[in-house]
């Protein structure tokens, strides 16, 4: 898949500017497909996606998030512009530089939607809580008792239909990561929890500000 150059100057014609949120997004279908369909819900916030494949490490999207917001920061003419957010998406796996990649992000002001393990946990979070230690491949098993229709291999479900039931997933998220906190007390929690509940926020939060 062509990546698409983002132009940050797109904007809906005769309206005022909406904030515009970046998302560098690990694989091709999962996530890229989960924001494309928060895209068609939300009016008032702009959504531009560019994905990576699988790489084995979240190092090339981390420095291509740092780089793109040093780029809009550095060309942002206006204050509006200055608003616009960058963010990393990403997993836990097994990814040996995975904690690197969050403090680089942080320390440079790109936000962090990392799941540990899988970003199928937050897919998991929109239909029920989930607590268990488990690896991705469990929790990929649990999400398809609880959704046939996502197939694996290539990803995909009707996304659509689950982010219907997002406010449950963003509650469930914030339960989720006060009770690693509570029990780890260490700032590299370990499985499971999920970030993206901060990003979906966000998101919603500046597009109901902007309607």
């Amino acid at each position: 898949m062509k990546h698409k150059a983002f132009d940050r100057h797109r904007r809906p014609p005769n309206r005022e500017p909406r904030r515009i949120y970046y998302l560098f997004c690990e694989g091709r279908n999962t996530e890229p497909g989960y924001f494309d369909a928060l895209r068609q819900t939300v009016r008032g916030a702009l959504i531009e996606i560019q994905s990576f494949p699988a790489t084995g490490d979240p190092s090339a999207i981390a420095a291509a998030a740092v780089a793109h917001h040093k780029s809009v920061r550095r060309k942002s003419k206006n204050s509006f512009e200055r608003q616009d957010e960058v963010w990393a998406v990403f997993d836990r796996d097994n990814h040996a530089h995975y904690y690197d990649c969050i403090d680089s992000c942080r320390q440079s002001g790109v936000g962090v939607a990392n799941s540990n393990p899988c970003f199928e946990l937050w897919l998991t979070l929109h239909i029920e809580e989930y607590h268990r230690d488990d690896g991705r491949q469990a929790v990929i098993k649990h999400l398809r008792k609880l959704r046939p229709d996502y197939d694996p291999t290539t990803k995909t479900m009707d996304f659509s239909d689950l982010i219907r039931t997002i406010d449950d997933a963003e509650r469930r998220g914030g339960i989720l990561l006060k009770r690693r906190t509570e029990e780890q007390h260490g700032k590299n929690l370990g499985p499971p929890y999920t970030m993206v509940f901060e990003l979906t926020r966000a998101i919603r939060k500046a597009a109901r500000e902007a309607i």
